[in-house]
């Protein structure tokens, strides 16, 4: 305040806030900052499932590095607009369901009498267009396939995973990427000596986190037969994996049937940019 009465008549304002007869305003609330308010609010979110919570996490870790330092109550819908907006200018693609989850921690926050309003009520985010699915001829899957199996052979070393079979499964039999990336060897995976593949378990990403679970819908969880070639290109995947597990010290076994170099868990960033590379 530049001086004492401005600051005296704010205090007033504060205390008549507060002490209001039929809307009381929790003044101590709402001055706390944003970076400490914003955790307070996750503890008190029951019932999510891991990935949304992993979600509403990263979301307020990123609202926190530019409204942190504010006083909730400080924050306008000018601070909220311009904060998607900040976040729309470098390409961030989920700027709408970060919306979705302040407007959920200041509705909170309403509710609490921390705020008059809620500031992310009528913020606007901008449609993000998303590529439309593209279906494969057989010609080209086809030289997709063969592409990506000179590739395995040309790069394959002790930091390069081959995925060629799992190249082969998305094309084929139409997996979602975590759903492949996820697939364990025996019946509730692939099985060889039955000759099919069941979805039981997804990794899914969360922020710049990747979480392991079961799918989405009941609908998901099924069992498909493998193609006799694929049969055969998968049993060949698996004899090459047990002999580098025989040769590698630090190798893990996770019964994984696409695993990093070491056998852990691969990234499923990692998968995104082979597959990239190969379009």
């Amino acid at each position: 305040f530049s001086t004492r009465p401005e600051a005296e008549a704010h205090l007033d304002q504060l205390t008549e806030e507060r002490d209001h007869k039929e809307a009381p305003r929790n003044i101590t609330g709402g001055s706390r900052r944003v970076d400490h308010f914003l955790p307070a609010w996750l503890n008190t979110k029951r019932g999510l499932k891991p990935k949304t919570l992993r979600g509403y996490t990263y979301y307020c870790e990123l609202a926190s590095g530019q409204l942190g330092t504010f006083r909730v109550d400080q924050i306008s819908r000018e601070r909220a607009d311009a904060m998607i907006a900040y976040f729309e200018r470098r390409g961030f693609q989920n700027t709408a369901q970060m919306r979705t989850c302040l407007l959920q921690a200041f509705e909170y926050a309403l509710e609490e009498n921390y705020v008059k309003k809620n500031p992310f009520k009528k913020v606007k985010v901008t449609t993000v267009e998303r590529r439309p699915g593209i279906a494969l001829t057989q010609e080209q899957r086809d030289r997709l396939l063969l592409f990506a199996e000179v590739e395995d052979r040309l790069r394959l070393d002790d930091a390069i995973i081959p995925l060629y079979p799992l190249w082969h499964i998305y094309s084929r039999l139409g997996l979602r990427r975590g759903e492949g990336i996820a697939l364990l060897w025996g019946k509730s995976g692939i099985s060889i000596e039955m000759g099919t593949l069941t979805i039981s378990r997804q990794i899914t990403t969360a922020g710049k986190g990747q979480i392991e679970g079961t799918p989405k819908t009941k609908r998901s969880n099924r069992t498909l037969p493998i193609p006799p070639d694929l049969l055969e290109i998968l049993k060949h995947h698996k004899e090459q994996q047990i002999k580098r597990a025989a040769t590698d010290a630090s190798w893990e076994n996770h019964g994984l049937v696409f695993p990093n170099a070491h056998g852990c868990p691969i990234s499923y960033w990692y998968v995104q940019n082979r597959w990239e590379k190969l379009r």
